[in-house]
């Protein structure tokens, strides 16, 4: 009976000790998890104008799991890049900081990600967009050579980017088009800013001479017969045209505030 007694005692002691073994290890093994490093990627907080940016990243030491390799660095988007510019490794954490450069105009990210040395990996990301203004032109037309033609600002490389109009007398521009007056013919035209996809949009005009455009309305001026110019107003897409100021005389060009 003792025996028995005994018997039952020590089983009862090996069921209590295999659970205790079993809870350690579960406990440690959350410990663990809930200690990795984390990678922190910071990029820019606004949108870049430029073709460059600057990223930094940086990791945490995460209880026993340190840094046990080179980071590997991805940028996805217009350009792509596995930079990660100058990297410095100390005590089990990593951080570095890279330019990008050649960036187009787009949305981008940027990864980081660092090799543990329980064999397991973390990574971070940084998301930014590009946004690089388009340069600016000057424009005019030639009025006998019938073209409209675009140069930089300073007035160097002048080209003709559109051909084949019918005596433009004027040009304006907005945000997105190029538009101008044919004398001959009275039309209003418009096309992109680089030429492309010319549109007439409106038709009847008496010898229009000036053109100008703000954020509501077209303007342009009629010569009719060199006696009694007048001003028009139209919506932006040329439609609904009103003749706003009559008995003008010679009138030429037009411009607009506000």
């Amino acid at each position: 009976m003792r025996r028995a007694k005994k018997w039952v005692m020590a089983a009862t002691a090996a069921v209590v000790l295999a659970g205790a073994i079993s809870v350690a290890g579960t406990a440690n093994a959350v410990s663990t998890s809930n200690n990795r490093p984390v990678v922190t990627v910071t990029g820019p907080t606004a949108t870049v104008t430029t073709s460059t940016a600057m990223v930094s990243y940086r990791t945490n030491r995460g209880g026993n799991q340190l840094v046990g390799g080179a980071p590997t660095c991805a940028l996805s988007g217009p350009t792509t890049s596995t930079e990660c510019g100058a990297v410095t490794t100390a005590e089990g954490t990593t951080s570095g900081s890279v330019n990008l450069t050649g960036l187009q105009n787009g949305t981008y990210t940027y990864s980081v990600t660092i090799k543990l040395t329980d064999g397991g990996t973390a990574t971070g990301t940084a998301s930014f967009s590009v946004n690089i203004p388009a340069p600016g032109h000057l424009y005019w037309p030639t009025y006998i050579n019938g073209t409209i033609v675009e140069a930089n600002l300073d007035g160097t490389d002048p080209h003709d980017i559109v051909a084949g109009q019918s005596n433009p007398a004027a040009v304006a521009v907005d945000a997105q088009r190029l538009l101008w007056a044919n004398q001959v013919g009275g039309s209003i035209v418009e096309a992109n800013l680089d030429g492309t996809n010319p549109q007439t949009i409106v038709t009847g005009q008496s010898n229009p001479v000036g053109i100008a455009v703000d954020a509501q309305h077209l303007y342009w001026t009629n010569g009719g017969n060199g006696l009694n110019g007048t001003i028009v107003e139209a919506n932006l897409d040329g439609t609904n045209p009103q003749t706003i100021v009559t008995g003008q005389g010679l009138v030429g060009g037009i411009a607009v505030s506000g």
